[in-house]
């Protein structure tokens, strides 16, 4: 069954976005590693501390913004309720029947949660309380966490290409 010419465009459009939006992904990842290297020679001060929890949280403001296209544009609208980001991310691991496959495994998904909640520690908190402890190994598993992401995100593009071929 041929889609009709606008779907076709609004699935291409998504494909656009998404690449866009992974691009954008790398560029944060680059930014924290080289923050790292830095890091290498010296302690990070309460300052760098802050700027990096900025990072992390700009990270998964970009894996959310893809959750958000994919769910407005396939899944029929964001899910509600005051846990709403929670099930966002949730719903990525599951597939939903005639609509679309899973995103995600519900592994990089139990991993994904970890900066999801580190977000949410960031924007309801002063910055003085974040510590270097806790925002470290977030930052140091970025590559492995984009990795994989990206990886899921490019076989969800080959599906929706599909779509649009047929």
């Amino acid at each position: 069954m041929k889609l009709p010419e606008l779907e076709r465009q609004r699935l291409l459009r998504l494909i656009g976005e998404i690449k866009s939006d992974l691009n954008d992904l790398q560029r944060i990842v680059d930014e924290a590693e080289k923050e790292m290297e830095r890091f290498s020679v010296s302690y990070p001060t309460p300052f760098d501390v802050r700027a990096c929890g900025s990072i992390l949280q700009d990270f998964y403001n970009g894996v959310e913004g893809i959750f958000t296209k994919i769910s407005g544009e396939i899944n029929g609208g964001l899910p509600s309720g005051e846990d709403w980001h929670k099930r966002l991310l949730m719903d990525m691991a599951i597939e939903i029947p005639e609509v679309r496959p899973p995103i995600l495994p519900h592994r990089l998904c139990e991993e994904l949660d970890d900066y999801l909640r580190f977000r949410h520690l960031f924007r309801h908190s002063y910055g003085i309380t974040l510590h270097w402890e806790r925002v470290k190994p977030l930052l140091e598993s970025l590559r492995i966490i984009l990795t994989d992401f990206n990886q899921h995100c490019e076989g969800f593009i080959d599906f929706l290409r599909n779509l649009v071929k047929e």
